[in-house]
């Protein structure tokens, strides 16, 4: 057992196997479809995508609740002494104030387990690998404060950058504000993105580049 346990969320899409090997928590997002709810880790990847390509009756999303955190930090709470949970960027979702709020009521459920709440400023893959280093330290038997600063000093050293076949979604989201223009041409063009969100960029999602081909934006 660990004497640190860390978690992290859904989002950053970790392999079951993955999760299972470094002991790393993972506490689900909710996707409403046809207004159903569902918890992310249990819809059919391959029917979202399809619905995402039509653009049609679009599913929407929603981050863990404060009792749902709450619940995570209680589980692992009986084979741990402190958590860790690494969220992905604030600016992407409520879930980073949501395993505040469920840690400052843990404080009084809870007293025996220490629990801290770092933003990755990043997602997916960026937040997958702040988690995964964080979780490496744990299992070498590190303490809190030196598991929370291998994370801590990895996120300033992890870069995100992504290629999505469209903004459509983004710009639907809310996500990149920034590019109303770029959504726009695009949706008169062929342009592609490159966008990048990290500790560069406080977590924001920017534009990076853009060029009017696949093979441009690959070069560069």
């Amino acid at each position: 057992m660990n004497k640190v346990a860390v978690m992290t969320d859904s989002i950053t899409c970790i392999p079951q196997g993955l999760a299972e090997e470094y002991s790393i928590g993972v506490i689900p997002f909710h996707a409403i479809i046809d207004g159903k709810g569902y918890l992310d880790i249990e819809v059919d990847m391959g029917e979202l995508y399809v619905r995402l390509k039509d653009k049609g009756n679009l599913p929407t999303t929603s981050a863990p609740s404060i009792g749902e955190f709450l619940q995570v930090y209680q589980e692992l709470s009986q084979r741990t002494e402190a958590i860790l949970h690494i969220s992905i960027s604030l600016t992407f979702t409520m879930g980073y104030n949501a395993a505040i709020q469920a840690k400052e009521m843990a404080r009084e459920k809870l007293p025996k387990t220490t629990i801290e709440v770092i933003d990755s400023r990043s997602s997916t893959v960026g937040t997958l690998f702040v988690a995964l280093e964080a979780a490496m330290a744990a299992r070498e038997g590190k303490c809190f404060d030196e598991v929370i600063e291998v994370a801590s000093s990895r996120i300033p050293r992890t870069y995100l950058l992504s290629m999505p076949a469209s903004l459509f979604h983004f710009d639907k989201g809310g996500i990149i504000q920034e590019v109303r223009s770029w959504v726009e041409a695009e949706s008169v063009s062929t342009f592609r993105t490159i966008l990048e969100v990290d500790a560069s960029t406080g977590g924001v999602m920017k534009p990076v580049t853009r060029a009017k081909t696949e093979s441009q934006i690959l070069k560069k």
